[in-house]
């Protein structure tokens, strides 16, 4: 797949003899190899090592996403004083991402939502570390995500919630905050529970996250 559209199966043929080495002990190098002779010319922003088979429509969606999140996310307006689990969050931003968006029905789909289209009281009522802020499914159920990213200076979110995604209707979530004292309610082990690994590279040094419930952290390998 590039960008999002199927390009071509190359199939591979094993004519080797002998009993097959077992490396799932050795390390897993990305945009290199051990000897660092194959450097990726490139930006890796996202890296997601699944367990599950993905279709074409995921790949399509997950592209269409990750590339353009805010074209690909609808924003509605504010909304005032909404309860949850007996919690009291002050505002609510309903979020649709349109049926035509969609590429077939996609269950537990981890949606991105950037903070490009989000009002102005986000960045002025959320707490510091955006602590309250919590994700709600079309049924207005609080549903697993991660937030990797929250900057009020600089007004910038990714959050990644679980929705269900389908063609024949528009696809509701909601993102709501301005809550003091809301639980914490961040989730990212089953937002990504079908994953080997999911590594966001935001980091500026240090260990590489993976948010995956497998915490397999990896290291800038030039400099580990």
């Amino acid at each position: 797949y590039i960008d999002g559209v199927y390009s071509e199966t190359i199939a591979g043929e094993n004519v080797g003899e002998g009993t097959p080495s077992d490396e799932s002990a050795e390390d897993l190098y990305i945009g290199n190899d051990s000897t660092q002779a194959y450097t990726w010319n490139g930006y890796i922003d996202e890296l997601r090592i699944a367990l599950a088979d993905r279709t074409h429509g995921w790949a399509l969606t997950e592209y269409a996403n990750q590339s353009d999140p805010t074209a690909f996310v609808v924003a509605g307006d504010e909304e005032t004083y909404h309860r949850v689990k007996r919690q009291v969050w002050a505002l609510r931003v309903p979020v649709v991402v349109p049926k035509t968006a969609v590429d077939g029905n996609l269950e537990d789909f981890p949606l991105l939502i950037n903070g490009d289209d989000m009002p102005a009281t986000l960045w002025s009522r959320a707490n510091d570390n955006g602590s309250d802020i919590i994700a709600t499914d079309s049924r207005e159920r609080v549903t697993a995500f991660e937030m990797p990213r929250f900057d009020k200076g600089e007004e910038e979110l990714e959050l990644h919630a679980m929705v269900d995604m389908a063609t024949l209707w528009p696809n509701r979530a909601a993102m709501l905050f301005a809550n003091p004292n809301a639980p914490v309610t961040a989730d990212a082990s089953t937002l990504w529970g079908n994953a080997a690994g999911v590594y966001h590279l935001q980091e500026v040094s240090g260990q590489f996250l993976d948010s995956s419930l497998n915490a397999n952290h990896g290291d800038d390998h030039v400099t580990a």
